[in-house]
């Protein structure tokens, strides 16, 4: 996505409004800050703009974090290992010539809680006679160098337990699997169904604006799949919170069922409230800051005149110790992105806002409406210029 520095915005609505950079104070930077931050939630949402949509597929359930084969006993004579012809150790194998594979949950929502088992398997403990799918199946290397989906058959299980004393929640399963090596990654997106508790969610970064079986961007011929949007939980930990995403930008949905999906997620709109970098203070995650990494300051007039200006406002994604400049990449700073799309909407009706609050209302009438043009004429581009028009569904047009 083409992006626009804040910077740049800064500039602009400053000529607009008759402020001088030079000496722009907190109190004015403060104001056309809270004027972009309202007008950007405005226009983010108001039409299909494709700077902020993705598609995405997505295998609901709950999503598996690691997956590691268990040590296996080694068979011993008199204490010594027993060795094959070639010098490898024996190990021991079953009837039927299966390998213990532990699988880590997701510590994240969806969390899979004892209490939505039913109230015999629970009370019980009966809840790992049940079953368990793994869907968007990673594979197992067999000994004879053939592969083996891990979805060729169901699983029994045992597990472990998260917050065992308050709500139970199950933090990994271990199952009896292929003899073999799991071939999972972390970018396996595999996921994981109890059948005796379905819970077809999945968790995205973005408000969901359509789903549908296959890939709308291939072909046509595709149906649209039902889904509702729920609330997302408060855990009793602070693991939604990483060096990518706020817990407070992700939206949880559920499905009808576990079959792939193709969704289209409009990314969530920056919420600007940051002040100018402090170079003496650490900063929290969850706190923001202006700042320009090319000028290496966090001024509002550029003080370098040979050197690009890009400020803008940097999200702390995780702490940050003192010193820690915001950059990109960063394992603290993530940059709070503005469309280039926005730019011209964006100094207009900032401008219009800050005069309209020094009751300058007719100069602020004719900025509005500049405004507006502005937006019309993005529409106009995407529309009449680049033929950006969605592919009509074919599926029921017989």
């Amino acid at each position: 996505m083409k992006t626009v520095p804040f910077s740049a915005l800064l500039a602009e609505t400053c000529q607009l409004i008759g402020l001088d950079r030079n000496t722009l104070n907190d109190k004015s930077f403060a104001a056309i800050r809270d004027f972009t931050n309202r007008r950007l939630s405005m226009i983010w949402d108001r039409e299909d703009w494709p700077d902020i949509q993705e598609i995405q597929q997505l295998w609901p359930g709950t999503l598996i974090s690691n997956v590691v084969a268990s040590p296996i006993p080694v068979l011993t004579e008199t204490g010594n290992e027993l060795l094959q012809e070639n010098g490898e150790a024996l190990y021991f194998q079953n009837a039927e010539n299966t390998i213990p594979v532990d699988i880590t949950l997701n510590p994240n929502y969806p969390r899979v809680y004892l209490r939505d088992f039913s109230d015999e398997a629970w009370q019980q403990n009966k809840i790992g006679e049940s079953n368990v799918n793994i869907i968007n199946p990673f594979w197992i290397l067999k000994e004879d160098g053939t592969l083996a989906s891990a979805a060729a058959s169901q699983y029994n299980f045992t597990y472990t337990v998260g917050d065992p004393t308050t709500d139970p929640y199950i933090t990994g399963i271990t199952i009896q699997m292929p003899w073999g090596t799991p071939q999972w990654t972390n970018i396996s997106g595999s996921t994981i169904e109890f059948v005796n508790n379905p819970q077809p969610i999945a968790l995205v970064a973005g408000q969901a604006i359509g789903c549908w079986t296959g890939d709308p961007r291939k072909t046509s011929r595709v149906r649209d799949e039902s889904y509702i949007v729920e609330n997302m939980p408060n855990l009793d930990t602070n693991t939604t919170v990483s060096t990518q995403i706020f817990s407070q930008d992700l939206f949880v949905l559920r499905f009808e069922n576990f079959n792939p999906k193709f969704v289209l997620l409009r990314a969530v709109a920056p919420f600007l409230f940051g002040t100018r970098y402090d170079a003496t203070l650490a900063y929290t995650a969850g706190s923001q800051v202006y700042y320009d990494p090319s000028q290496a300051s966090s001024a509002y007039n550029p003080p370098s005149k040979n050197l690009p200006v890009a400020g803008n406002f940097w999200n702390a994604y995780s702490n940050a110790a003192i010193g820690v400049l915001p950059a990109n990449p960063s394992f603290s700073w993530r940059l709070a992105e503005i469309p280039f799309r926005f730019k011209s909407y964006l100094v207009n009706s900032v401008s219009a806002d800050f005069l309209r609050s020094e009751g300058r209302a007719t100069e602020a009438d004719s900025l509005e409406g500049m405004a507006e043009f502005a937006v019309q004429q993005q529409i106009d581009v995407l529309l009449r210029q680049q033929g950006q028009v969605r592919k009509m569904n074919m599926v029921y047009t017989y």
